[in-house]
């Protein structure tokens, strides 16, 4: 079982690593076709980043005898070490949260610039067809950042809570 954490460990590293890389393409690229492709990629290494903490959380602990246990646990204050693990979770989730606005945040001002693009072309229909179906996009894309926030903040609540 160590071998298959400590793989799945040093994997979750190298997301976090890729995730890194990503955003910052994103923060520097202007091409609206790439950044909607670090963006997707972003969701995707989130995605797996998530499935593989998961998956490392459900894999089995070995099992001591009690003595060995207590012996292990002694020096140690368990509370203080869950502690340490939600204050880590937590944080991470928050960076999370913070990105995630900040991407909502965005798409926010590009919807505004597509309707302020829309008031100087007001008699061009074609024009105006189509910079109404690019803000609809725009506002489903931001409107699944916001879900993505609501349920962020719901998990922190959560942690904080338990």
């Amino acid at each position: 079982m160590d071998s298959m954490r400590q793989y799945l460990e040093e994997e979750l590293r190298k997301d976090y690593e890729e995730l890194k890389q990503l955003e910052d393409k994103l923060r520097y690229e202007e091409d609206p076709r790439f950044r909607g492709k670090w963006e997707n990629g972003i969701r995707d290494i989130k995605q797996r980043i998530s499935d593989r903490e998961a998956e490392i959380e459900s894999l089995p602990t070995q099992y001591l005898p009690l003595q060995s246990i207590e012996e292990i646990c002694k020096p140690y204050d368990m509370n203080a070490t869950l502690d340490e693990f939600k204050k880590k979770k937590i944080s991470r989730l928050k960076r999370d949260i913070t990105l995630v606005e900040k991407q909502s945040n965005e798409l926010s001002e590009e919807i505004e610039a597509i309707v302020e693009e829309m008031n100087e072309n007001r008699g061009d229909a074609v024009r105006q067809r189509n910079l109404n179906k690019k803000k609809k996009r725009a506002e489903e894309e931001r409107n699944q950042y916001d879900r993505e926030v609501e349920k962020l903040q719901a998990e922190v609540y959560r942690i904080i809570s338990s």
